[in-house]
């Protein structure tokens, strides 16, 4: 369709997710900033393997269609954020199970669609 895009509202609940999150601010404080973690690591040094990283790492944002990939993985496939948001839509429309519908709710919209249609 020329004005519904399934993938362009893939994006745009990342990029809602991605406002939410900063919206939540940035928690400042000696757990957060992990001075003691990082005089440990020292320079030269990786924090994979420090306890603090594996306790935070799940914090961090992690986008699912904008492309983190390097320039050479993406130029042997060159594809991009809107195949993956469109991949991702399609699954959804393919597997989601929907809750039914209330009865009573069911019946309202039978009523209201057949009173529209007598129009």
């Amino acid at each position: 369709s020329r004005i519904w895009s399934y993938a362009e509202m893939m994006m745009d609940c990342e990029i809602f997710s991605i406002v939410h999150k900063m919206m939540q601010g940035i928690e400042v404080n000696e757990e957060t900033l992990a001075l003691d973690t990082i005089a440990k690591v020292g320079p030269g040094g990786h924090f994979l393997a420090q306890k603090h990283t594996r306790q935070h790492a799940r914090e961090l944002f992690r986008p699912e269609f904008m492309d983190r990939r390097p320039y050479t993985e993406w130029e042997t496939k060159k594809d991009e954020a809107r195949d993956w948001a469109l991949a991702k839509a399609r699954r959804i429309l393919q597997e989601h199970q929907p809750d039914p519908l209330d009865p009573k709710i069911s019946a309202e919209m039978a009523k209201i669609i057949e009173s529209v249609e007598k129009v």
